[in-house]
């Protein structure tokens, strides 16, 4: 069972979220490596070369893709030998993969040839592109270089003009660019059809599913699957030919391998499947799935089913495949149009968010039950009905692409508005609300011609708030032809592509993000785990995994820099088990990590070490009695630099490190059977009692102290307020510096007012609002609540000022006084 102490009091609706935005949009701010990627500074970094050929290279002000400037190249005559060219380096870590992106555009030419060499690349192949007189287009390859230092040459090879901007090679640490997930695609697909004759060159809709042997469906709409060249040039190249379009596609991941579902890919356009039958034909519907998830032993895809001629909508249908070979089972139509989006909660229950003519409803079911319609209910805006005609409308969504559990008592909806550019996330503390206005998360930041739809979150890769998304990527065909399925599609696999990018931190943007967590794993449920490696069971309200070289589960949603974490652990005979803090990039395998653990290590003791990602560095040992196959009780306390670890509530070790100042939090095994229990997470809190704290300022009403059985520590202030605009301010000190989530314990009553809460360094300001400015404290009958919809507020350490300002009152309310009784700051 999972609790979260007291935040299921009411809850105030977060802040407007409008302003937030991804510090990443800015262009020339991802961390790529060339310098001078845009020409802002004319050739600086670059190097033009006449060759054999006759060029003019120039700086141009018109009309660049962004900025002030791009540059233009003027071929007159190519030459007969080494053609005119633009070469620039930068300094690149040999087997890390990289993504070349670019924007392109020719004059008088339509699709001219250039070529695009990379020094570092076996073989040092050269990449063939044709921009097109139609506008700026973006051009992307996925690589890995094999030296230190990567030559990048531009190449003109036909009597033309050749514009180009924003030449950016990113790095895999990028903050913009999913460079891995790039690379995947260009080069995944490679391995398992090498023997095969067919690969995805393009498509549109990306949904994934994560199975728990930890392989992942990829399931697809319209997609073009070419030939595989056995000298891989198909893949050196962006140019598409000889494709077959089939309505939908399937693949399934495994590790850095994309497998092709050859003998079970679904309702293929040359071998459609009746409902109910396999195989079998239907020469008049297609189907397009739009969400996929994990029931029992099998995969349910939620699909439209869509008349061929024309083109239109016929209802829905599921298809169930066997989640150990993903064999179709079945495909049956859906008498309940409902559903286009599927939440998976830790609470038993499946939630189905239907856009329905630019609302969203919400219908949910049991687990177990999905296929039977008549055990689903639908939200009437208080609660569970039968009818779905009773089904409101969610404030403030317009659609849904992706429901995402982030983390406890924590939810976004992904959308992107139709021909929108960017992508929009919201959020909430439950799949019903209430939800915050759109923050931006990603902006595809590619050319103005293009149309951007179906974002899709990947839910499988979240890394402590980021995650990786795709979407869609289509556009007129301008000087290629008329319509969006021309030869500029069959010509080109930089048009009706993927393109993946990293969400900024969703769990930075939810006001709904807390480091309070407690799993007794009593309803053997485990969807708040992500794990890596091994096989991990919840049974008799455990959570075990075999034995195996580093297996680990990532608590999902929380992710802390001051905290204590604990659990009960028993290991095996072997290498021991534990606890991992303040990680990032996990993966499998046993440096599969960056961070540091704790652990039980039979017949040896208690261990603490760090991990690089690359290495394991055993920081302290200290020999105690450790008995394989008994429970111990291991605790790790994090403060600043300071790492205190518990065993059976005894201090083992004291340790200092700074290197990783804040991450995720989870569970590790190495060479043992290891169970966990009654894990608990609780962060670092700063507490001010109100009434103990010193008054700084106040408009002249009184704040005395009242005591009450129901107050924490038995009693609260009570500012006596009598009108708008009265104000109080109380002095409390925070110990360090970083990012806290704001709480407050209020007395609520018939004579409240509301109020808003700013904070300041100084005495006289500046004080800067935090959450809501509304905060209404009337009820009918008095209570203590805790408001808990205040967000997060980044503070230095010393004493920060906490200004209550009456912003008015509830009409039935007789006054304006406010009841402070806690003020609570936890840190992230």
């Amino acid at each position: 069972m999972k609790t979260l102490s007291s935040l299921a009091s009411p809850r105030l609706q977060a802040a407007l979220l409008t302003t937030l935005t991804w510090a990443g949009l800015a262009h020339n701010s991802h961390g790529q490596l060339l310098t001078n990627p845009g020409f802002e500074s004319d050739f600086a970094g670059w190097t033009p070369n006449q060759n054999s050929g006759t060029a003019i290279f120039s700086i141009s002000t018109t009309s660049p893709y962004v900025g002030a400037k791009a540059a233009r190249v003027e071929v007159s005559a190519p030459g007969s030998g080494a053609k005119p060219s633009l070469t620039g380096s930068f300094a690149s870590t040999p087997n890390t993969p990289c993504l070349l992106r670019f924007f392109a555009r020719s004059e008088g030419v339509n699709r001219p040839l250039m070529k695009v060499q990379l020094s570092s690349i076996t073989g040092q192949p050269q990449i063939d592109i044709k921009p097109s007189t139609n506008g700026w287009e973006e051009y992307h390859f996925a690589f890995t270089p094999t030296l230190a230092t990567t030559t990048l040459s531009i190449t003109f090879e036909q009597a033309a003009t050749f514009w180009l901007d924003e030449v950016q090679v990113h790095a895999a640490g990028d903050t913009k660019m999913d460079v891995p997930l790039s690379h995947l695609w260009k080069w995944g697909q490679y391995g398992a059809a090498a023997g095969n004759a067919k690969i995805l060159t393009g498509t549109d809709n990306c949904i994934t599913v994560r199975l728990p042997d930890e392989r992942v469906c990829w399931f697809f709409n319209d997609t073009w699957v070419g030939a595989m060249n056995p000298d891989r040039s198909k893949f050196y190249s962006n140019e598409r030919n000889s494709v077959t379009l089939y309505r939908n596609y399937a693949l399934v991941q495994q590790d850095d391998t994309l497998t092709p579902l050859v003998n079970n890919t679904l309702f293929r356009l040359d071998d459609p499947l009746n409902e109910d039958t396999t195989p079998a034909t239907d020469a008049t519907h297609l189907y397009w799935p739009t969400d996929a998830f994990v029931e029992g032993n099998q995969v349910k895809v939620l699909l439209n089913k869509i008349k061929k001629s024309p083109l239109s909508d016929d209802g829905k249908a599921i298809a169930t495949l066997s989640l150990s070979t993903l064999a179709l089972q079945h495909i049956r139509p859906r008498t309940n149009a409902w559903g286009v989006r599927v939440l998976s909660d830790a609470d038993g229950y499946f939630y189905i968010y239907h856009n329905d003519a630019g609302v969203v409803r919400l219908a949910r079911v049991l687990k177990g039950s999905f296929s039977d319609e008549s055990q689903w209910t639908y939200y009437n805006g208080s609660t569970w009905t039968s009818s779905a005609s009773q089904a409101v409308a969610l404030p403030l969504l317009t659609g849904v692409s992706v429901a995402e559990r982030l983390g406890p008592e924590n939810y976004t909806i992904v959308s992107i508005p139709a021909g929108g550019d960017v992508i929009h996330a919201q959020f909430a503390p439950s799949p019903t609300g209430p939800w915050t206005t759109k923050a931006i998360i990603a902006d595809p930041d590619q050319e103005a011609i293009s149309y951007f739809y179906m974002p899709c979150l990947h839910k499988h890769s979240a890394q402590n708030g980021v995650y990786s998304l795709s979407y869609s990527d289509n556009g007129s065909c301008g000087a290629d032809g008329a319509g969006i399925i021309c030869n500029r599609v069959l010509a080109d696999m930089c048009h009706y592509s993927l393109q993946h990018l990293k969400s900024a931190n969703l769990l930075d943007l939810s006001p709904d993000t807390v480091n309070l967590y407690s799993d007794t794993f009593s309803d053997n449920d485990a969807t708040e785990w992500m794990t890596f490696g091994g096989t991990w069971s919840t049974t008799a309200g455990q959570f075990s995994v075999t034995s195996g070289a580093g297996h680990k589960a990532l608590l999902k949603g929380v992710v802390a820099s001051d905290f204590t974490c604990e659990a009960d652990v028993k290991a095996g005979s072997g290498s021991g088990a534990g606890l991992i803090f303040r990680t990032r990039n996990i993966g499998k395998g046993p440096e599969g990590y960056e961070g540091y653990y704790a652990a039980l290590k039979p017949g040896v003791g208690v261990v603490y070490g760090k991990n690089y990602g690359t290495g394991t560095l055993l920081q302290q040992q200290v020999g105690m009695t450790i008995q394989p196959n008994l429970t111990y009780r291991l605790k790790v306390v994090a403060t600043g630099s300071t790492f205190q670890i518990y065993v059976d509530n005894v201090l083992r070790i004291t340790a200092t490190d700074g290197m990783y100042a804040d991450g995720g939090l989870g569970l590790r095994n190495y060479n043992s059977i290891a169970t966990w229990d009654n894990v608990v997470v609780t962060p670092a809190t700063v507490t001010g009692e109100v009434e103990s704290l010193v008054k700084d300022a106040s408009s002249s009403d009184p704040d005395p102290q009242v005591t009450d059985a129901g107050a924490s520590l038995g009693a609260y202030r009570e500012y006596q307020s009598n009108a708008s605009g009265d104000y109080v301010v109380y002095r409390l000190n925070v110990p360090t510096s970083g990012e806290y989530r704001v709480e407050l314990d209020v007395h609520r009553g018939s004579n409240r007012g509301r109020f808003g809460l700013a904070v300041a360094s100084t005495p006289g300001g500046p004080f800067v609002n935090v959450g809501d400015q509304n905060n209404d404290l009337y009820a009918s009958s008095s209570d203590f609540v805790t408001l808990s919809g205040f967000g997060n507020v980044s503070l230095t350490s010393g004493t920060k000022y906490f200004k209550f300002t009456v912003t008015g009152k509830n009409p039935s309310s007789t006054s304006y006084r406010l009841g402070l009784d806690v003020i609570r700051l936890m840190k992230r």
